[in-house]
């Protein structure tokens, strides 16, 4: 191996410690505030296993709850209540056998791997698992112990089905997103828009998603009707509390307040808006589904009407598409800034310039101008291969070269 390999190796060994010992350092801060939502989350789970989903769903009995806990230190956090889905409760429930701190270890272990194997899938180089863990949207994966690493795996396979013109495989992946539904915002208006081709993936999420909801009802159906009361208690705390949202919902709030953004003409011109931008999708790049798949995260990513910063770590997604279809390293580079940026001014409010928070969300504006510049550098489509052979050709290439030691003689 020459200097520069030697250098490089070293580099790269450098970097990934100091990249484990960041994170290690935000884990062990976790460990000391109860990992944040990840306490909520093990809690609510427990309430939903236990038969109790009114004391999981309700902010005053779920503060009660956490109150007689021993092993829960603080306060519940702001959202003050389990609001995620009883079939998001029922693939937590092998955790909630464990304590809170063993039970998030595991969680954020089995998040490092998601994170791990999503990069693999995407092809992506060895600095990509250093951006993922250390940048803002990194850190507040792991700080919180949130869900969006599993969230980025989940948009990888789906995005690699769809690229393969596997439809019923990348329905039933879809479908898992009943865990949390607004994940799939863009997919779903796609898949709708193009019904000719994804009927199969559609009827195929649509069954999965069934499925697991009615494996949710064997205890009955009070845990969904506690549920969609925490879903209005949400609304209400919305008015009140600014969430890191990067949604055009968030910009709309803070500009004219929760009642507006709640309302269903808004709700449905958010619709209204994400159609537009999958049908201009569709049109530009009519066949080459990979490219579709990427769009459509973004999409759900702006026009959600709650989905949190450290979800927009699917946004590794289009940035590797982006790469695939030969966008050049400055063009990446400024992509990526731009997306850290917006994260920092969402996560980290500018309290002294007032209508920053008050008129738009400094997230919101920052991921449209990295949708606007995605969409323009991107290449159209040429027409000459199907989506298999085209995508199919850009996801080889893209697979990251092995090391000379492991290549074949």
């Amino acid at each position: 191996m020459d200097g520069t390999g030697r250098f490089r190796d070293s580099l790269v060994t450098v970097v990934t410690v100091l990249a484990a010992s960041l994170y290690g350092v935000v884990v062990w801060w976790g460990r000391a505030n109860s990992f944040g939502n990840f306490s909520i989350f093990h809690l609510g789970s427990r309430l939903v296993r236990d038969g109790r989903a009114a004391d999981a769903y309700d902010p005053e009995r779920f503060r009660q709850a956490w109150a007689l806990d021993q092993n829960l230190a603080g306060e519940p956090g702001e959202l003050a209540v389990f609001i995620s889905t009883p079939p998001f409760a029922l693939a937590m429930r092998p955790l909630t056998y464990l304590s809170v701190d063993a039970a998030a270890l595991v969680w954020l272990a089995l998040g490092l791997v998601a994170f791990v194997v999503a990069i693999r899938l995407l092809g992506l180089p060895w600095w990509a698992n250093v951006i993922g863990l250390v940048s803002p949207i990194g850190l507040a994966n792991v700080q919180l112990a949130q869900t969006g690493y599993f969230a980025l795996l989940w948009a990888a396979i789906l995005y690699r089905l769809c690229a393969q013109d596997r439809y019923v495989a990348a329905g039933v992946v879809a479908g898992l997103a009943v865990l949390k539904p607004t994940l799939l915002l863009g997919i779903a208006l796609w898949w709708i828009l193009d019904w000719r081709t994804w009927h199969k993936a559609l009827l195929a999420a649509a069954a999965t998603g069934t499925a697991i909801v009615l494996s949710t009802l064997i205890a009955g159906i009070d845990q969904w009707r506690s549920f969609l009361d925490a879903l209005g208690a949400l609304g209400a705390l919305e008015g009140e509390v600014q969430f890191a949202q990067p949604t055009i919902s968030e910009a709309v709030t803070r500009a004219f307040g929760d009642d507006v953004s709640g309302h269903p003409l808004a709700l449905a011109s958010y619709v209204v808006i994400g159609l537009l931008l999958m049908r201009t999708a569709i049109r530009r790049w009519p066949s080459q589904h990979g490219v579709l798949a990427g769009a459509a995260i973004i999409v759900s990513i702006l026009i959600s009407p709650h989905l949190l910063i450290y979800d927009t770590t699917m946004l590794l997604v289009p940035f590797a598409i982006a790469a695939h279809r030969g966008v050049s390293a400055p063009r990446l580079q400024l992509l990526a800034g731009i997306t850290i940026v917006a994260a920092v001014l969402t996560i980290v409010q500018i309290t002294p310039i007032a209508a920053i928070n008050s008129w738009t969300s400094p997230a919101t504006v920052g991921l449209i101008a990295v949708a606007a510049l995605w969409t323009r550098w991107l290449p159209a489509e040429t027409g000459v291969a199907s989506s298999d052979q085209q995508d199919g050709r850009d996801l080889a290439q893209f697979t990251p070269p092995q090391e000379p030691g492991l290549r074949a003689a």
